[in-house]
């Protein structure tokens, strides 16, 4: 989670810049080449996350306590992908976190009896 937070702020930081400020020519490409770079970056590292939790971590026979994290974390990088794509590539990521996010819920449910 700490490897992709700074990419995240430089990102967020990235897209004001290019809204909010009026820039030269050159100036709003090299800034452009660099979202594109951090995002590049952030799909890696998100893509990679995403396969070591759903191949190596996460499995319907842990214990309830681990399932959830697991589940929730497979949830909060989905949404961390969602901030930086766009179109109908966004909602089936949204759709995702939301699926990942209801099915630590539900599991959640055995914990509160």
């Amino acid at each position: 989670k700490n490897l992709i937070s700074s990419r995240r702020s430089a990102w967020r930081a990235t897209q004001s810049l290019e809204s909010k400020h009026e820039m030269s020519e050159k100036r709003l490409e090299h800034l452009q080449v660099f979202k594109k770079t951090l995002s590049e970056e952030l799909k890696k590292i998100c893509d990679e996350a995403l396969e070591l939790i759903n191949k190596l971590l996460v499995n319907a026979d842990d214990d309830d306590e681990s399932f959830i994290f697991y589940m929730k974390m497979k949830g909060d990088y989905y949404r961390y992908m969602a901030e930086y794509v766009s179109g109908t590539q966004r909602d089936e990521i949204i759709a995702s976190s939301e699926k990942a996010y209801d099915t630590a819920f539900q599991r959640s449910g055995k914990l509160a009896n």
